[in-house]
Formats: structure tokens, C-alpha cells, sequence
């Protein structure tokens, strides 16, 4: 079985012992390896990790998702506290500029790219390439998304990438299968929830049984639909369980609540898949 942690999210824990922001960085252990999945926004995942017990400096593998400066800013913290782990990332995200326009005027959200050159000797950059790491029949795989025939996430257009519009194309996607089972991680789904899936299923050749991650949905856009039509369909026939969160907007999150088999995660939560 494979387990995930949320170091980090939007939403605060229960007992508001841990850290939260307008992030997300997640622990996970599988085929016999420790992983995390992005880095949050400040490095306050790093703190939250040692209170729930995940040492940073043990992980084997760093993967950022895409270039996002809520996924890579805390960067800067894993470096300091892990010296051997292979840093998997899009060669865009050192190459390209990240913008938003979210706050009425365009802003930078960039990763600090000086401290990625600087370190560039821990990175494996993928192109159109995939990382994989087997045991047996159970892999981890990270790559781009190869697939665009559904709608991607309304939320992107507010989002620029060398002043073009952005559609996700340096996102890594990644793919657990464990145990007979593919789970699906996208911290953003920023390619789009029924693309992400059909990319994954013909990668592994197995259909998703567990979606974890973002859908970017912006707060205010109650409609699912929001993240393109396919949302409602991909959730009801495509995806057994779902465990979404970070950037999947609060009036979103409280219908999907209704739905069978949604579950929104905060920050400490487990996922088993």
C-alpha cells in the first residue's frame, strides 16, 4: 500500500499545530523509496515534516510538478536539509517565465532559477522523457502530459508562460502503481483532469482506482464545470476515489464533498491508495 502525507496545504489541520499556505508539498513512500512532490511556497513544509515525523534529509526523490513558485519556493529549505536526493523537474521551469495575472496586475511566479542552476548537477530534467523508479511490478513514473484532447482548467487563463498563454505543458504527472492499482498524483491538473487521466492510463496500461491533487478552480467559480465539462463525468465514471485540495476553489470543494467517493484533504492528512 502506498501512503501519502500532506506536508502542506491551504487548508490548515485540525488542530492548527502545523503550518499551512497557499501551497502544497507531499510525502509519499512507494516501491521501496521516499518521495516528496513539490516544496510548498516558503519551506514551512520542511517544519511541518519533522513534526509528523517524515525525515526530509532520507528522501531519495524530489518532484516538482511544474514551475509554479507554490510548488518550488520552499526549494531553497529542502536543499538545506537534503544533500542526495535526484531533483526530477521539466526543463522549463528554468528556462521559462511564469506569470499571473490573479491580483488585477501581472506578477511574477517564477521558482528562484539561480538556486536551480547552482544545484543544476542534482537535477534530471525531463523533456518529453519519463522518470521511472520500479520494484517489481510496482512503479513511480513523472512526465508530461502527451495527451490535449479535453478542455484544460478555465482557471489558466489567468496564467502566462513567456507572456503566452499557459496550458500546463511542463506539468509532470505522476503515476503509482502499486499493488494491482495506478494511483494518479497532479498537484494543479493545470493539463486538465480528463487529459491527466487518459495520459496516465496509457502510460500504465491500467485504469485510475485513486486521484490525488488540485484541480485549479478558482474560488468563486462554483460550477465544476469550471475546470472544464468532462469534471463531472471524469469524477463519476473514470475515478474511483478522488482526494482533492489546494487549488481546487472552497465552493468547489463543498460540492465535490457530495459527490460518492470525494474526499478534500488538509494539511497532515494521510491518503492510503
Amino acid at each position: 500500500m502506498t501512503s501519502l502525507r500532506i506536508l502542506i496545504d491551504n487548508t490548515p489541520d485540525t488542530d492548527g499545530r502545523l503550518h499551512s499556505e497557499h501551497g502544497l508539498s507531499i510525502y509519499m513512500e512507494a516501491c521501496g523509496k521516499k518521495f516528496l512532490i513539490d516544496t510548498g511556497l516558503s519551506g514551512k513544509a520542511m517544519d511541518n515534516a519533522r513534526a509528523l515525523g517524515a525525515d526530509i534529509s532520507q528522501v531519495d526523490f524530489l518532484i516538482l510538478s511544474h514551475g509554479h513558485k507554490d510548488h518550488t519556493g520552499g526549494l531553497w529549505r529542502f536543499l538545506e536539509e537534503n544533500k542526495s536526493a535526484k531533483i526530477i523537474a521539466s526543463r522549463k521551469i528554468a528556462e521559462l517565465d511564469y506569470t499571473s495575472d490573479s491580483r488585477g496586475i501581472r506578477h511574477s511566479l517564477n521558482p528562484d532559477k539561480d538556486l536551480i542552476m547552482k544545484n543544476k548537477d542534482r537535477f534530471i530534467f525531463l523533456d518529453r522523457n519519463l522518470m521511472e523508479v520500479r520494484d517489481g511490478e510496482n512503479q513511480v513514473s513523472a512526465g508530461t502530459c502527451d495527451t490535449d484532447a479535453y478542455e484544460r482548467p478555465r482557471g489558466n487563463r489567468l496564467l502566462h508562460i513567456n507572456g503566452l498563454p499557459y496550458n500546463g505543458d511542463d506539468e509532470l504527472i505522476i503515476t503509482v502503481v502499486a499493488d494491482g492499482r495506478m494511483t494518479v498524483i497532479s498537484p494543479c491538473s493545470h493539463s486538465g483532469l480528463m487529459n491527466i487521466i487518459k495520459c496516465a492510463e496509457k502510460r500504465t496500461g491500467m485504469e485510475c482506482s485513486t486521484f490525488v491533487g488540485g484541480l485549479h478552480m478558482i474560488d468563486g467559480e462554483g460550477d465544476l464545470d469550471s475546470a472544464g465539462p468532462s469534471i463531472r463525468e471524469s469524477i463519476r465514471h473514470t475515478i474511483k476515489k478522488m482526494h482533492t485540495g489546494h487549488c481546487t476553489g472552497k465552493t468547489a470543494q463543498e460540492r465535490l464533498r457530495a459527490m460518492a467517493g470525494v474526499e478534500v484533504f488538509r494539511t497532515g492528512d494521510v491518503i492510503y491508495c
